[in-house]
Order: C-alpha cells, then sequence, then structure tokens
C-alpha cells in the first residue's frame, strides 16, 4: 500500500468517527430525529419521549413537569456526556433529574442490574405521581423507544413492589 492510500484511510476513519461521535451526543440532528419518539403524555401527570434538549427542557417545565426519570447509563461514554448536559439543563428551569441507569442499544439489554432499575425507576414514577405535591413527571432514554418502553410497561402493569434499587437510588444533583 502507498503512502497516500494509508493517509486516506486514516483520514476516512478519523472523518467517520468524528462524524458518529456527533451523532450520538446531539440526539437532535438530522438523522437521529428520523428515529426520535414523540414527546406524548402516558397519563395526566406522566410525559414520556426521548433525550430532552435544553429547548424541550423550557417547553416540559412550561407543561409542569418538576421531576425528569433518565434511564440514561453513564458507564456508556456518548450517554455520560448526555446525562452531564441533562443535569446541567434540568437545573436551569429547575427540574429534578432522577436517574436510573439502564443500558441498552438498539433494544438489546445489556447489565445485570436492567431489570431492577426499571422496576425501581417505575417504584419512583409512581412515588412522585402520587404525591401531595402535585409532581409531574418526564420519562426518557435516547430515543424514546426501547428502554423508556420498558419503564412504560411496568407503570401500566399492575403495581410492582419496590424494588432494593429504589432505596439506594437518590435523585442525581
Amino acid at each position: 500500500m502507498s503512502r497516500k492510500t494509508i493517509w486516506i484511510g486514516i483520514i476516512a476513519w478519523g472523518f467517520l468517527t468524528f462524524f458518529v461521535a456527533w451523532v450520538l451526543i446531539t440526539p437532535d440532528n438530522p438523522l437521529t430525529k428520523l428515529y426520535r419518539a414523540p414527546i406524548q403524555q402516558l397519563s395526566d401527570r406522566v410525559t414520556t419521549g426521548p433525550y430532552p434538549t435544553a429547548t424541550d427542557f423550557q417547553t416540559l417545565k412550561s407543561q409542569g413537569i418538576t421531576a425528569d426519570v433518565s434511564l440514561l447509563d453513564p458507564k456508556i461514554p456518548y450517554e455520560r456526556i448526555l446525562l452531564n448536559r441533562e443535569k446541567r439543563n434540568a437545573q436551569a428551569v429547575g427540574i429534578q433529574v432522577y436517574d436510573f441507569p439502564v443500558a441498552s442499544i438498539l433494544g438489546q439489554r445489556f447489565g445485570s442490574y436492567y431489570d431492577a432499575h426499571v422496576q425501581a425507576a417505575a417504584h419512583t414514577i409512581d412515588s412522585l405521581r402520587k404525591d401531595s405535591q402535585g409532581d409531574k413527571v418526564y420519562l426518557h432514554c435516547y430515543l424514546g423507544q426501547h428502554r423508556m418502553a420498558a419503564v412504560r410497561t411496568v407503570l401500566t402493569a399492575k403495581p410492582q413492589a419496590p424494588s432494593s434499587v429504589e432505596a439506594s437510588t437518590n435523585p442525581v444533583r
């Protein structure tokens, strides 16, 4: 192989890596928008959807949302970046963030904690929507499809006992 071919390969690989990283940490990009679920009401006190952008947080706050239940997993590098951004955006508008790390890529579950964290997230949402403060919750994962659907399924099923994870999971500050 010639040096020119090697350099073209290196540059192409670098560009591809940069592009994929940009797509993952910019959830409202044109490519990802094709797959993002819409923000929708699950009940009068629970709204579901994809990762909320800064603009989404303004809209959610105007709709009375007081709690953000995130299923992003900081063990996944791009989700760590997004979770940190989410905390800043939520804090800016006065929304409390609760994180229940659930690892899933394109619907494929990862980690032994998946089911326990899904149960804990559902229990926390159920507690918040039944509290006397009138909390309204926004539940999301990255695209608002796979992980969020698992929690939604638990919420709409018969009541579940609290998970042991729930007691150890506190709001993210």
